[in-house]
């Protein structure tokens, strides 16, 4: 809006009207044409939320129902934080944690529960800027087993054979984990 009153007002001290009216003109098209895209884009986004929102209750929770009748779907739930954080999965932490599509109930005499979770971690140097970094972005699944263990297992995303190849890929499982704690 300042460079279109310094136009006009430019335009107004010469008193050329035409050159007044052309840039009015233009100003109001572009503005009209900047509202009636918004407004198209929020129409579109709003129609296709409620699309995924009707395919998630519909389809989604259908087949869930179908797999097991004793699973219960939330579209707009996910899995509890403390249950993330209980895992032990991600000592580093998160500052950011959300998620959906929330699958829980028992099979047989097993709980358990899963969803999509993206859990975020602020890397920035200085504590009010942010530069978020992906910790965990996936289904995370947890059960609850009737018995008790005493050591853990991990799921480890193969790092070696994305930097190495085949080689990498060729590499021990045990040396892969060495390699990645160190």
């Amino acid at each position: 809006f300042v460079v279109i009153l310094f136009t006009i007002g430019g335009h107004l001290e010469k008193r050329n009207l035409s050159d007044t009216v052309l840039t009015v003109v233009g100003a109001v098209t572009g503005i009209g044409l900047f509202g009636a895209w918004y407004i198209v884009y929020g129409w579109t986004r709003r129609k296709a939320r409620e699309y995924v929102d009707r395919f998630k209750t519909a389809v989604i929770g259908r087949i869930i129902n179908l797999i097991n009748p004793s699973l219960v779907y939330q579209p707009d739930n996910h899995i509890l934080a403390k249950v993330y954080d209980h895992s032990g999965l991600f000592p580093e932490g998160w500052d950011e944690f959300n998620g959906d599509d929330l699958v829980a109930g028992r099979i047989g005499e097993t709980s358990m529960a899963f969803s999509e979770i993206h859990t975020r971690r602020n890397v920035a140097a200085e504590e009010e800027k942010k530069k978020l970094r992906t910790v965990f972005h996936g289904l995370f699944v947890a059960c609850e087993f009737n018995k008790s263990f005493t050591g853990r297992t991990y799921v480890l995303p193969d790092r070696l054979e994305k930097s190495f190849g085949d080689f990498g890929a060729a590499l021990p499982a045990t040396s892969a984990f060495s390699l990645l704690q160190g």
